[in-house]
Order: structure tokens, then sequence, then C-alpha cells
């Protein structure tokens, strides 16, 4: 080994590029990034050029790789409880679909609805799992969604959620809003200091909430 490639060497074992605090980067900087391990066979597929595939009869060491991605907004900018979702929505966007589609009896094509007090947090939840649905569970999806006048939501907003979401799903599908064909997926925050989703599917003018 020439002294050049010696020093290359040493610089990738001092320097890492893993999203760790260190020399080259402080645990500020770190925390704005999440980062998602992946399958080094895959992602040399799905990452031409940028992930280096395995070598056929192995490897001296164990290597790991993971994609990483920089938040929008610095930490600080959002309420607490809307920054603790949101860093989790990949991951729970991802449960509740896998959950949901577990629940679906037979093929339909999904409609989602999103609640939350913030519209742009909602339009994010629901992207987000309509987004999954799609990739995890090749399911079809409808941009559609469910209607609702000022009298249903007057009425449905005095109910508690265990009344409320049963409720709306059988008024969905008595004005026709759902077809036979269709199921809607419904994803909410239950608690103002809750930072998980929850969920629910209606299905023919049938709650059930997923567990």
């Amino acid at each position: 080994m020439t002294r050049r490639a010696l020093s290359v060497g040493l610089w990738a074992l001092v320097f890492p590029a893993t999203p760790a605090p260190g020399l080259l980067r402080s645990k500020a900087e770190v925390r704005q990034l999440e980062c998602v391990p992946l399958d080094p066979q895959a992602a040399a597929h799905s990452h031409p050029g940028m992930v280096r595939p395995p070598a056929p009869r192995g490897e001296f060491g164990e290597r790991q790789t993971v994609r990483c991605a920089a938040f929008w907004l610095d930490a600080g900018l959002r309420a607490p409880q809307t920054e603790a979702l949101l860093r989790r929505l990949d991951r729970e966007a991802q449960a509740l679909a896998l959950r949901a589609q577990s629940a679906l009896p037979g093929p339909r094509t999904w409609l989602v609805e999103a609640h939350h007090a913030d519209p742009q947090v909602a339009a994010k939840l629901r992207f987000a799992t309509q987004a999954r649905l799609l990739s995890d569970q090749s399911a079809p999806v409808s941009d559609r969604q469910p209607r609702w006048t000022p009298t249903d939501v007057a009425v449905l907003t005095r109910l508690p959620p265990d009344r409320a979401f049963p409720a709306a799903c059988k008024r969905a599908h008595d004005r026709g809003d759902l077809g036979h064909d269709d199921a809607l997926l419904s994803i909410f925050v239950l608690d103002a200091r809750d930072t998980g989703l929850h969920g629910g599917v209606c299905v023919d003018g049938r709650w059930t909430w997923l567990p």
C-alpha cells in the first residue's frame, strides 16, 4: 500500500460517511437528518453510482448503508407535538397502510382522509399514507374524499371520536360517497399531546378501528 493509499484509508476510518456527530458534524446538524437503513444489494440498484454493490465473495468487515435527508424546517419552528409527529411520519404511515390493507375484506380502491388541527399537517399525513398504500401495498388509490356539508360537520364534531367516526362512515355510505368497491382510511391524532397516528377503515358503511 502506498503512502497516498494509506492516508485515504485512514481518512475513511477517522471520518466515516455515517451520519454521526464528530469532527465534521455537530450534534445540531445530525438532529436535522432523518436516516433510514437500506439493504446494500437493493440500494445498489435503487441508487446506481452512489452505492457500491456488495462484493460477490463478501467483504472485510460489515458495511451499513443508510439514506439520509435533511428536514425542511429547523427544529423548534413547529409545535413540539407536530415536530415529533412529522419526524415519525414515514414509519407511522407505513404501519397504518399495512394494518389497513390487512383489515380490508377483498380488493378495494382506497380513499384517504386525514384529520388534524393544522390543514397543512393534515395534507402531509394524507399524502404520506397514500404514497405508502401505492408503493408498499400496490393498492389502487383514489384522490376522492367524502363531501361533508356544514350540517354534517356541526353534528359530527359534537360527538366523541368513538361515535363520530362510525357515524361519519355510515353517513358517507348512505349518501353514496363510498361505493361498494371503495374503502375509506381515516387517519387522525386523538389527543393534542399524542405524537402517534391512529386510524380506522370504513367499508360498506361499517367502521373498523385499526389496532
